[in-house]
């Protein structure tokens, strides 16, 4: 009945919502183990959606029950069994196995770690339960007497083995006692041992039904390369990860001390010690477990914690120390009656028959107790406040709809949405490289392009969905990452809890006055009491705060269209809604700095002061901001700005450091502007940064970083007079020497006069604050020049500058290129990304080595690294296309292919779009890819080759025939070629040379892939007959 009443609304939080979505088959199961549940789970939730959640926490709540009552029949009959009764003690040991039977179970209800996964929908309660209820058939087998029983219990555990781990270390407990058993009964025999292994190996065949069943499920679908046996490779491997990592690194020692051997102490002593054993060691040693098992019932923190650090939530250990708690109780209760032996003193026969009842008193008061000191921790009711947040949240988006959300609540929303019946996909951004997640999205989306982008990450993925269709930005909303639209290219509107992008705000009053009609109906929402549950509230102020957010952004964009009043307005609701808001009031106070007059402008400056004051808040009062929504204040965004350059995302940078600067007057402009232009300019978008040096120094013309800046653009684009006239400039300027002339020396090495490159910079270097630069520039004209021995003594130099280490590995790794030594090479610049994880041009270089040297699974790695900050790279792209091509999707490698060209025509990356377009049939462009391929790179014998295919679909067997002889020509080593050349004789009727040139070709068969191996053996087969 407690189960009832701290019955969770709606799906738990994290764990259990987990279960629902996969029990219930909302999202596809990603794992292949626990069959048996997820089978159960799925019949349980046939029915109405709209009271799924509720159908599965009322499931699981029965199966903790029955756990709770398999516990009390299993102690308690265990009590009665192991004690010696007569018709003396028969009554006293009857109450005894009975409190014991009480004691236990009622202390597993109320234990905080078994009540918290009993009123939700838990994996846990129905695992326990099944093992419970074979110990229990187990104790059936042995009281009947009957071995056939016996069998089926070993089938069955065999079974439990494949469901659930804890099974298994059991297993070794469970195969003793039944040895013990039949010799007990005098019925072991060889043949009855060999019947039990056989009927335990039976029960655990069901692995390869869970194997098979994932197999042929949706998820297994999306995994490249797997077939059954991996499938069954991954369930043993789960097993044994589950096993291994079940106790944490730190504190399983103090886990098995205080839960394992108290039970097996208890497991093995009963028959002495509760038949009157009066050794007083036994005596001490029950004492001495006492302390742990009651420490353990009351989960006090040295218990708890370690217990919390496992990777999975452990019951079993509970389980087995209120039993343990139980056999105390009957023991405490019957210890007694050894006090006075064979005495018949009135007052030693009083304690033998009462002081048993006194002992156990403390033993009831503690599962009395339990509930009272659990009840806030376990209260699953708690969470009804959530139900209600996403129910909101979800209301907020339209049916066929795109919902993005942060690293929380993703489960949730999904069984939310479910019981709404609202068509909506939910893409967590948490999970940017989880393939079979993205795989699965790209699914739901439909769309060609995005499923192409699910190689990459969730960001990826989202701009090739919203490119797909100019009007999908209206189907997509974004919960609490608002700075994703702006990075998208659109601005972001809040609309109540969520945020959906427009091109341009329009109807700010309106959209104010649909969020204060929001606001005051949440008020009772907002006054939810959660204080009680540490979880809950973290979980309560989080949605409290995004409420909040999405308030203070709104009174952002009214303040932007000229609405101060609503802003204002908005603020003060932020405010209100969480007083903690730093970012609403930063806004308020910028807003009072301007003249606004702002209520209660005093405290709120105040509390400013105390934030900023407050030493416990290290990361300063600009980063908490980004918590809370965005500030109206250059320094924030600047400082937001830093943080996304530093984190490999330029793009996210650019937008709020524009943002910065429209705040900040023209006249101080200038430092911002040019770390904008420098951002450009590492994110190849060269034309934006030379805009923006133009625009500092029309403001500023003395300004020396733009000068530089466009100095090195110029030698960078090749435009030498420019160049020159920019550095002529710059030194009428008055720029000192130590930067101008590094950049004369760069550009007489680019104009190849190495000589007078050497000299400037020789005679510079001495000079310069920075000697990196001179180093790099000095070591490129030594290694023009050849002078090795003068070459390594500079990258020695560079070595022992911090920041020049990296410039020391990539010179290094550039002359281990030179020398074709592709080891050394992978090393250096290797090391030149541990140094610079961001940089992009490493990682092109790193890319393009592991291609080259055929390392397949870092080369895709690196590939989509490149790819999730420059989706338009066009070697990266011809990679992930190339990988396509080798998986058979040809309608992702298409996608990428196409982007790749666009991006830069290279023969390679022509040729297999044309091979990809031949594939799907379409030989008119392919054609034309293939001719542009062999126009930029006549010698290139593979693109040849494929417009000999491309000429062989379209019947033009003649000009196919010319097209593979010059492929052969240049190329005579690949059978391929030959095959192909064949195949064309062969249709033109030359039966002979087609089966001349295939009996060439046959030695090399396995040289060739496999479809080509088929086509070879038809082709001969057809060349014979």
């Amino acid at each position: 009945m407690l189960y009832i009443l701290t019955l969770a609304k709606g799906a738990y939080p994290d764990v259990s919502s987990y279960y629902i979505t996969q029990g219930s088959g909302i999202e596809p199961r990603l794992a292949p183990g626990g069959l048996l549940f997820y089978l159960v789970s799925r019949l349980v939730s046939l029915g109405a959606s709209s009271s799924l959640s509720l159908r599965l926490n009322l499931f699981g709540a029965i199966n903790a029950s029955l756990a709770v009552w398999l516990v009390y029949q299993i102690t308690s009959l265990f009590i009665y069994a192991s004690s010696a009764r007569n018709p003396v003690n028969r009554k006293h040991i009857l109450i005894a196995s009975i409190a014991a039977g009480v004691v236990a179970s009622l202390s597993l209800a109320f234990i905080e770690p078994f009540w918290s996964i009993s009123n939700r929908f838990h994996v846990g309660s129905f695992h326990v339960m099944m093992f419970l209820a074979l110990t229990r058939f187990f104790m059936l087998a042995v009281d009947s007497e009957k071995w056939t029983k016996m069998l089926v219990f070993a089938f069955l555990y065999g079974l439990g083995c494949t469901e659930y781990c804890a099974f298994i270390p059991f297993s070794i407990m469970f195969g003793l006692f039944i040895l013990f058993w039949l010799w007990v009964t005098e019925e072991i025999n060889p043949k009855i041992i060999i019947q039990l292994i056989a009927c335990a190996l039976a029960g655990l065949l069901f692995i390869f039904v869970s194997g098979f069943v994932f197999y042929k499920g949706q998820v297994y679908q999306y995994m490249d390369d797997m077939n059954y046996w991996h499938v069954l490779w991954f369930l043993i491997r789960d097993h044994y990860l589950m096993l291994s990592k079940v106790l944490p690194e730190s504190g399983w020692l103090i886990i098995l001390a205080v839960t394992t051997v108290p039970w097996l102490v208890c497991l093995f002593l009963a028959r002495r010690g509760l038949n009157e054993d009066p050794n007083p060691s036994l005596f001490l040693l029950h004492a001495a477990i006492t302390v742990p098992v009651v420490v353990t019932v009351f989960n006090l923190p040295f218990v708890k914690e370690p217990l919390a650090e496992s990777y999975i939530h452990l019951v079993m250990p509970y389980v087995l120390t209120c039993m343990s708690f139980g056999y105390l109780a009957a023991y405490w209760f019957l210890v007694p009656s050894a006090i006075s032996g064979t005495s018949e003193s009135k007052f030693l026969l009083f304690l033998r028959s009462k002081l048993g009842f006194v002992l156990i008193i403390p033993f009831l008061g503690a599962v009395l107790v339990l509930p009272v000191l659990n009840m806030n921790a376990a209260n699953g009711r708690v969470s009804a406040f959530l139900d209600s947040y996403c129910e909101e949240v979800l209301s907020c988006v339209e049916d066929d709809s795109l919902l993005v959300v942060g690293r929380t609540l993703e489960n949730n929303f999904l069984v939310k949405a479910h019981e709404m019946k609202k068509q909506v996909v939910i893409l967590n951004l948490s999970r940017a490289r989880n393939d079979v997640y993205l795989t699965h999205i790209s699914e739901q989306l439909g769309d060609s392009e995005s499923k192409a982008y699910a190689d990459i990450d969730t960001l990826s993925l989202l701009k090739a969905w919203l490119d797909s269709e100019p009007e999908n930005y209206k189907k997509l909303a974004i919960l609490d990452v608002p700075d994703l639209w702006r990075s998208l290219g659109y601005e972001p509107v809040p609309n109540k809890l969520v945020f959906r992008g427009e091109k341009s705000v329009e109807n700010a009053k309106l959209i104010y006055d649909e969020h204060a009609s929001f606001w005051e109906l949440q008020q009772e929402f907002l006054e939810t009491d959660v204080a009680s549950n540490e979880g809950m509230k973290y979980l309560f102020d989080s949605c409290k705060r995004h409420m909040s957010l999405v308030a203070n952004n709104l009174g952002l964009m009214l303040q932007d269209s000229g609405n101060d009043d609503l802003a204002c307005n908005s603020y003060l609701t932020a405010l209100k809604i969480c007083p903690d808001n730093i970012s609403a009031m930063l806004n308020l106070s910028v807003m009072n700095d301007r003249g606004y007059q702002v209520p209660g402008i005093k405290d709120i400056v105040e509390n400013i002061k105390s934030v900023s004051e407050d030493k416990t808040k290290r990361k300063g009062i600009w980063v908490l901001s980004r918590m809370y929504g965005y500030v109206r204040h250059p320094n924030a965004l600047a400082r937001k700005g830093i943080s996304w350059a530093l984190s490999g995302r330029p793009d996210m940078a650019l937008q709020e450091l524009k943002q910065a600067e429209k705040l900040i007057p023209e006249e101080q402009r200038g430092g911002l502007q040019t770390l904008i232009a420098s951002l450009y300019m590492r994110s190849g978008n060269v034309e934006q940064g030379e805009e923006v040096y133009g625009r500092i120094l029309e403001s500023d013309p003395d300004n020396r970083t733009a000068l530089i800046g466009l100095a090195r653009l110029y030698i960078d684009k090749s435009e030498f007079n420019e160049a020159q006239a920019i550095l002529k400039t710059a030194e009428e300027r008055g720029v000192e020497a130590d930067i101008l002339q590094p950049e004369y020396a760069m550009l007489a090495l680019k104009l190849g006069d190495l000589g007078k490159a050497r000299i400037i910079i020789e005679d510079v270097l001495h000079e310069m604050n920075d000697k990196v630069t001179g180093l790099l520039i000095l070591a490129e004209v030594l290694k023009q020049q050849g002078e090795e021995e003068e070459l390594m003594s500079r990258i020695a130099q560079l070595e022992q500058i911090p920041h020049g280490r990296v410039h020391a590995f990539i010179i290094k790794g550039e002359r281990a290129i030179d020398d074709r030594d592709v080891k050394s090479a992978l090393a250096n610049y290797e090391s030149a990304l541990e140094l610079k994880p961001g940089n992009l041009t490493i990682r092109e270089k790193l890319l393009r080595l592991y291609f080259a040297s055929g390392k397949q699974t870092d080369a895709i790695n690196m590939a989509r690294d490149i790819l999730s900050v420059s989706a338009d790279n066009p070697f990266a792209n011809y990679v992930m296309g190339t990988w396509r091509i080798h998986k058979r999707d040809y309608e992702s490698a298409e996608t990428f292919l196409r982007r790749s060209v666009r991006e830069r025509e290279a023969p390679e990356s022509l040729n297999d779009l044309a091979f990809v377009l031949l594939n799907q049939g379409d030989t008119k462009e392919s054609e034309e890819y293939a001719r542009k391929a062999i126009a930029l790179n006549k010698e290139f014998f593979v693109a040849w080759d494929t417009l000999g295919e491309i000429q062989l679909a379209k019947g033009l067997n003649e000009d196919a025939k010319q097209s593979f002889e010059r492929a052969y020509q240049l190329n005579r080593s690949d059978p391929r070629i030959l095959l192909h050349l064949a195949e064309v004789y062969l249709l033109l009727g030359d039966r002979q040379q087609a089966s001349n040139m295939l009996d060439e070709v046959f030695p090399r068969m396995k040289l060739m892939p496999q479809e080509e191996q088929k086509r070879l053996v038809d082709l001969r087969a057809r060349a014979r007959y």
